[in-house]
């Protein structure tokens, strides 16, 4: 059998649309895709850091 994979292509600017095209994390349907990409990020020596000033979570916050 032949395993199929939707990838979905997501950019942390999304949230910054006007009115129908304005799109957040929990916007994307979990039972459209396989995988989600979501872009962007920076790296901080070897490692992921966040891009978007609410893209990681805070005490005070829900990250994107």
């Amino acid at each position: 059998a032949f395993a199929y994979r939707r990838v979905c292509y997501y950019t942390n600017w999304s949230q910054y649309r006007n009115s129908l095209g304005k799109f957040y994390p929990e916007n994307v349907d979990p039972n459209l895709c396989t995988h989600v990409i979501y872009a962007f990020a920076k790296m901080n020596g070897n490692r992921l850091a966040p891009f978007e000033w609410n893209d990681k979570s805070t005490p005070w916050m829900k990250g994107m």
